[in-house]
């Protein structure tokens, strides 16, 4: 991938009946190679964060898919179309009929998109919202969706998006290399990219003209919604996490 300019760095893990090989390729900024210290975002990984605090929140019997987030949200206001709610279940699906992204996201910048996103935007923007279908009618892969529910989450259980997530999926697991609290500013943090040869990463040329090839901005953790849906404040090292 590196070679084929996919990528300008990666770390590769392998575990094998518990032994660990980590072994990195390409190279960071500074020149050095990525190892097991580097600092990955993971991007919209997160979301398997989120839905395994829903699991959880699902084995301990606090809630059922059938719960409708607003049950969770007092005094908010979530669209629901002929009757049918919006339910848990629905936006871990990605079936719940919201957007793609709120349609009062302006960011200021557009490489920092939720920089000035917070839950009060979300909350009036779902109170003007019409749903264009029933929930559960038609799958939609939906970053509000996942934001929504990770926020849920972490108002239910009165914690922060990351205290919970500490918690409940990352203490458990073993995980002490993996979190949402930005890395320190000596950190080896490997930059965002675009790939630099999108015919080969297997992209229409279309589809990402005269974007290849450049970095990505890192986007600096705002809140428990941002975490939620895109989840690009959750950081793990190269090293490997037991789990």
């Amino acid at each position: 991938m590196v070679d084929a300019g996919v990528a300008p760095a990666l770390v590769a893990v392998v575990v094998d009946h518990g032994h660990v090989s980590i072994r990195g390729y390409g190279k960071l900024p500074d020149g050095r190679a990525p190892d097991a210290d580097t600092v990955f975002e993971l991007g919209s990984l997160s979301k398997t964060f989120t839905a395994l605090l829903l699991a959880r929140e699902l084995e301990q019997g606090k809630a059922s898919l059938d719960t409708p987030v607003g049950q969770w949200l007092p005094g908010w206001s979530i669209p629901s179309l002929h009757g049918k709610a919006i339910t848990l279940g629905l936006l871990a699906e990605q079936y719940s009929g919201l957007p793609r992204v709120p349609g009062n996201l302006a960011p200021p910048a557009p490489t920092d998109p939720y920089a000035d996103y917070g839950a009060d935007k979300l909350k009036r923007f779902l109170a003007g919202y019409t749903l264009p279908r029933e929930p559960g009618a038609h799958y939609e892969y939906s970053n509000l969706g996942f934001g929504l529910l990770g926020y849920a989450l972490a108002r239910h259980a009165s914690l922060s998006y990351g205290a919970l997530l500490q918690r409940d999926v990352l203490q458990p697991l073993g995980m002490p290399h993996t979190g949402v609290t930005a890395p320190t500013k000596g950190a080896r943090l490997a930059p965002g990219h675009r790939p630099r040869r999108c015919a080969r990463a297997g992209m229409a040329l279309a589809r990402c003209a005269g974007r290849c090839g450049r970095d990505a901005q890192r986007w600096p953790r705002h809140g428990d919604l941002s975490a939620g849906q895109h989840g690009h404040e959750v950081h793990a090292t190269g090293r490997g996490d037991p789990a």
